[in-house]
């Protein structure tokens, strides 16, 4: 489905995909490519569904576009609640998510693990990405690679020089 209902608030064309098999976001991305594809966009911005609040696109857009990134993720740090007030980031609340190893100074993402078994670190994937349609170009050749089977797959994207 394509909505334009949200121009007055945001200039790009939002479409709405739901698959009907959990396939994971490069899965997704790669299962609705034509759809995501049509009209030719140079940059794409990937939010799951299950995520709502007010998210800094702007600044995210800004930053892909300055580092002339293939992908950008949107992380924050994952704080623990002790007698109702913010205490310090807990290692048990981290391991919940997909876990982000990022260089202090650039950002960029070092190291991810989804849901890992041990604590890795306290900023964690918020599920908002930014993506240069080069994307698939990447993900094709990794499937192109990998042998299906009951086994899951992991898919590690890196930037180039």
């Amino acid at each position: 489905m394509e909505y334009k209902v949200l121009s007055f608030l945001w200039p790009w064309l939002t479409r709405y995909l739901r698959e009907y098999q959990a396939l994971g976001t490069a899965g997704g991305l790669y299962l609705f490519r034509d759809a995501i594809l049509k009209g030719d966009p140079k940059t794409i911005i990937v939010m799951h569904a299950d995520v709502c609040c007010s998210f800094p696109l702007e600044e995210m857009l800004t930053m892909h576009t300055e580092n002339k990134a293939i992908g950008t993720m949107l992380g924050t740090k994952v704080p623990s609640i002790k007698h109702n007030v913010v205490d310090k980031i807990s290692p048990e609340a981290a391991t919940n998510y997909g876990c982000i190893v990022a260089d202090p100074q650039t950002h960029e993402v070092l190291h991810y693990v989804e849901k890992p078994s041990s604590y890795i670190s306290s900023t964690i994937n918020c599920g908002v990405y930014l993506f240069d349609t080069s994307l698939f170009g990447f993900i094709r050749e990794v499937m192109n690679k990998v042998t299906w089977g009951s086994e899951k797959c992991l898919i590690i994207i890196e930037r180039a020089g």
